[in-house]
């Protein structure tokens, strides 16, 4: 396995992660084992969000970044951190190993719900391995695509390189795994709302958004947050400005959080993650 590359271009970023700009002795150390770690070929079990043990792997670009920072994507976690609340629902779709997950349950405690939604096999059972001995009744797995075509099948094309870029495409010939609809999913649990709904489906978004369409124009859930990648959504037959405005037609506003004033603001722009939010949760 190879040594990652670090150009001028990934040490700034690295520099100007909060987590390294917090303690860069502790991740420039981390960042040099990680390295030792992948030409080893060899998994680690460490503490996620303080106390829980998890595996990374060192072909997951996601095992690197939790490794390094404690976590994947700074802001998202910090955001769940301040948003999400004993009780809260929560829809994890593209569960990839289950951190965002188990981030989110820890959060809404056992009086809450949080639907954690993977097709790939192998990211399924690294989410069972995430899990491991812990208790999370309000953890509900779902091995299966979601999408639009309730009943119909994807392929899954695994990145063994990188298990974060794994992405899914529609099957011709029946086969693969099946498809389950967001409108399915909260009809069949009778969810009354769901308060935050994440998907990261590497250009299977459109498909997510139409097969949750009953269920947004109800104003069921609260918060959208999705990564919209202009190319990726090229390649599943959508675009961003198609499934944007789905949702803006659906009663949604594009927001950012503001983690000063804990609140969601209305932006003009599309960030890497965009927040769209009920008009009535802005500020």
């Amino acid at each position: 396995m190879k040594l990652t590359q670090f150009g001028f271009s990934k040490l700034r970023w690295l520099s100007r992660n909060p987590a390294f700009q917090a303690a860069p002795v502790r991740v420039s150390f981390r960042v040099l084992s990680w390295e030792v770690l992948r030409l080893l070929n060899r998994s680690i079990r460490t503490n996620f969000d303080g106390d829980h043990g998890i595996i990374l792997q060192p072909n997951e670009g996601i095992s690197r970044l939790t490794y390094y920072f404690g976590h994947s994507e700074p802001e998202t976690f910090a955001f769940m951190d301040a948003y999400l609340k004993n009780g809260m629902c929560v829809i994890d779709v593209g569960a990839n190993v289950g951190l965002n997950a188990i981030y989110a349950a820890r959060r809404v405690g056992s009086t809450g719900k949080v639907i954690a939604i993977e097709p790939d096999p192998s990211n399924f059972e690294r989410i069972r391995q995430n899990i491991g001995d812990a208790r999370f009744p309000q953890l509900d797995l779902i091995e299966a695509a979601c999408g639009a075509e309730e009943g119909g099948k994807v392929i899954v094309h695994a990145n063994e390189q990188d298990s974060s870029r794994t992405f899914v495409s529609m099957a011709e010939d029946g086969g693969g795994v099946p498809v389950v609809s967001i409108d399915r999913i909260v009809a069949e649990r009778a969810l009354g709302s769901v308060d935050f709904l994440k998907i990261d489906v590497e250009g299977f978004e459109g498909h997510v958004i139409k097969g949750a369409l009953e269920t947004i124009r109800s104003h069921k859930v609260k918060v959208i947050l999705m990564e919209l990648d202009g190319n990726l959504l090229k390649r599943e037959g959508t675009s961003v400005e198609e499934v944007v405005s789905e949702i803006e037609k659906a009663g949604y506003k594009i927001a950012g959080w503001d983690f000063a004033a804990s609140s969601f603001r209305s932006a003009d722009t599309l960030d890497h993650n965009t927040f769209f939010v009920l008009p009535s949760l802005l500020a």
